[in-house]
């Protein structure tokens, strides 16, 4: 039975008072047993719309995560899995890296807290480093860092120096992507009151499947569900495309697939063209 099932069948049941009055308490050093086990593992979900062959990811994961221990792994729901490590090393790398894939699908990690149900798992985000280009010189710092990788997602880390300086061809910032909501294109940033804003572009390292007409990740538009028709003349002009994904943090900005004409970029269908202000208004004294 499928857990949202069981959770539903649950929810509805009417308890009795005797069950009600029959509660197991789980001892103290059982509890501490269990939580030793759980931060061994890890929940995995594989964004899919197709049920992926448990034999097929059991064989496949420790490749693609090039773990040097061994890893148990159990099917636990609906392309939902759960990993448990022999070795912490393995475990903190598959966290602190990525973004993860099986043949394209991504793999969505999440800790597991003591408590925590099948359907309590939350798989609504994936850490990724985004570069932002066409940044001021004066934004090559932490600050200006994280306040533009704000606009994006929750700020995990940023790419920096033992001064706090950021210099290179772009910003390079580390945040939580949501998985629900189009891919952020773009930023529009405001120095001062009266200058006009800045339009920097934002890519997406190792970014796997994403739709270029809705704009979220784990499917193709061939597989897009998004409301309304999509005439043939307009596949030419996808308000997303393949200049999302970023090179390697060495790579020229020029390998980039070049991204769409300014009056290609279509707001209307993605991101509203929200500025941001640096600095506080000037006002007269």
């Amino acid at each position: 039975m499928d857990p949202q099932d069981i959770s539903s069948l649950i929810n509805s049941l009417k308890i009795s008072n005797e069950e009600s009055s029959q509660v197991v308490i789980l001892g103290d050093d059982l509890r501490e047993r269990s939580e030793a086990n759980l931060r061994m593992c890890l929940g995995c979900k594989v964004i899919a719309s197709k049920a992926i062959n448990r034999e097929l990811f059991r064989v496949q994961i420790p490749k693609i995560l090039q773990l040097k221990h061994k890893v148990e792994i159990e099917l636990i729901g609906p392309n939902i899995f759960v990993l448990e490590f022999k070795s912490m090393a393995d475990r903190k790398r598959i966290l602190t890296g990525g973004p993860w894939d099986l043949f394209k699908s991504p793999l969505v990690f999440t800790e597991i807290e003591e408590g925590t149900r099948v359907t309590d798992l939350k798989f609504d985000s994936i850490p990724m480093w985004i570069q932002i280009h066409n940044v001021p010189l004066a934004c090559f710092n932490k600050g200006c860092a994280e306040l533009l990788g704000k606009q994006v997602g929750s700020v995990l880390e940023v790419d920096e120096n033992a001064d706090g300086c950021c210099w290179g061809r772009y910003l390079r910032v580390r945040v939580s992507v949501r998985l629900d909501k189009p891919l952020k294109r773009l930023i529009r940033l405001q120095m001062q009151a009266n200058l006009e804003p800045i339009t920097m572009l934002i890519s997406y390292e190792r970014l796997v499947s994403h739709c270029f007409r809705c704009g979220l990740i784990g499917h193709l538009v061939k597989f897009c569900v998004q409301e309304g028709s999509m005439a043939d003349e307009d596949k030419e002009n996808l308000p997303y495309g393949p200049w999302l994904r970023a090179g390697s943090m060495n790579s020229k900005i020029s390998s980039l697939n070049r991204p769409p004409e300014k009056g290609n970029l279509r707001p209307e269908t993605a991101h509203p063209m929200e500025t941001i202000q640096l600095l506080d208004p000037v006002t007269d004294s």
